[in-house]
């Protein structure tokens, strides 16, 4: 019995020192298991952050990419719609637009060096707080342009211009000319008689639009108000082209109700001093202070209005319409005149073959001495010394005449 406790004891203690041993085994592994993961922690969490911010920097370079395409687009808008704007109304941008226009053009070239910089992994990892901030700046730009929108780009303030002089071939233009400059600049307030509207009219090509650009520049030389617009080709509703009035006069669109717009525009003019209005190219109607809120009014066969406005049309029914008292009529070249503007835009150098010269006389009469025939005519035969595209020129304004 005592011979088998023994036993038993030995056991026991065999495997409490088992079991001890493997306690400290076990408890040195996890130390050493501790130290090497608090030795590789630091470099690994750097990693992480390092590929999270690769992420985030992935993300807002695409974020860039798109928001530089809108700004780029809206600068393009802007910078058509301003130009345009200036040359109707000769009026300067505002400072803050010219402002705009500067930090556009200096944060895409910005755009463009960091694109570059992309290119090198280290400077992408460094690169995404500027490309963060950058688009934020991008933003800002894009929500002023809209703002631009709706309170316009050019102040009230007009810009000097130097209008080269014109040297218009035609009599028929120069007379024009003097004509609707003398009418537009008259001192009218004691006439009742005095019409204040006026037509410039005549056949499709003839330079009506060349010869109301002339008085809208001479105009802007002499620092007068007068505004032009250009009538889109087609259906234009009074809506429509109230807008253009309105971008032409206070350099912005108008909102709310028609009534409203019209009152707005309506008030505008009165405040300005004897403006002149140049509706370029109507091919219909307009009811002027209905649709369009022109202040011109008549009671009674007596006409009260303030201002001016010239019209060019080929349409009897839209002066008739309109209330077009006094009509200029732009007429054709001469013969001698044709010639001298065909040659002006052909240049010389082709009218040394006798053939030419024939087909020359042939084309010049197809032409009806109609200065926009001839020019493009011209145009299209600059340059040309084969007699077979002379020809072709011929037959092709010879068969257009016959159908007419």
């Amino acid at each position: 019995m005592i011979q088998y406790l023994n036993m038993l004891t030995t056991i026991i203690w065999i495997v409490v020192l088992l079991l001890a041993g493997l306690y400290w085994k076990v408890r040195f592994a996890i130390k050493i298991i501790s130290a090497v993961v608090n030795t590789l922690q630091q470099p690994f969490g750097i990693l992480l952050k390092l590929f999270k911010n690769y992420q985030q920097l992935k993300h807002n370079e695409e974020k860039l990419q798109n928001i530089v395409m809108n700004l780029q687009s809206k600068e393009t808008d802007l910078r058509q719609t301003a130009e345009r704007e200036q040359i109707r109304t000769g009026k300067k941008l505002k400072q803050e637009v010219e402002n705009w226009i500067a930090n556009t053009e200096k944060i895409l070239a910005a755009e463009q060096d960091l694109n570059i910089r992309f290119l090198w992994l280290y400077h992408r990892v460094m690169l995404r707080n500027s490309v963060a901030k950058m688009i934020q700046d991008i933003d800002a730009l894009i929500q002023q342009a809209r703002a631009f929108e709706e309170t316009g780009l050019l102040s009230a303030e007009r810009a000097r211009l130097s209008v080269p002089e014109t040297n218009f071939i035609g009599e028929s233009a120069r007379r024009c000319i003097k004509e609707i400059h003398e009418w537009a600049s008259k001192d009218d307030n004691n006439d009742p008689n005095f019409s204040r509207i006026l037509a410039v009219t005549g056949d499709e090509g003839v330079g009506k639009t060349a010869v109301v650009q002339e008085v809208y520049n001479r105009m802007q030389e002499a620092e007068a108000n007068v505004y032009m617009i250009e009538v889109r080709e087609g259906d234009v509703t009074g809506d429509e082209l109230l807008k253009d009035i309105a971008r032409a006069i206070l350099g912005r669109d108008l909102e709310g109700e028609d009534e409203r717009r019209r009152g707005i525009l309506c008030n505008a003019l009165k405040k300005i001093n004897n403006p002149v209005l140049i509706l370029d190219g109507l091919n219909q109607s307009y009811d002027l202070q209905k649709q369009l809120g022109i202040p011109i009014y008549r009671f009674g066969g007596e006409e009260r209005s303030h201002g001016k406005l010239i019209i060019t049309t080929r349409s009897r029914s839209v002066r008739r319409e309109m209330g077009c008292q006094t009509s200029i009529v732009l007429g054709p070249l001469s013969d001698h005149e044709g010639e001298e503007l065909f040659n002006h835009h052909l240049g010389h150098r082709q009218l040394h073959d006798p053939d030419i010269v024939v087909l020359k006389r042939s084309i010049l009469r197809n032409c009806m001495n109609v200065p926009g025939k001839i020019i493009e005519t011209a145009m299209d035969l600059r340059g040309e010394c084969d007699i077979i595209q002379w020809i072709t020129v011929y037959n092709r304004l010879e068969l257009h005449r016959l159908r007419m």
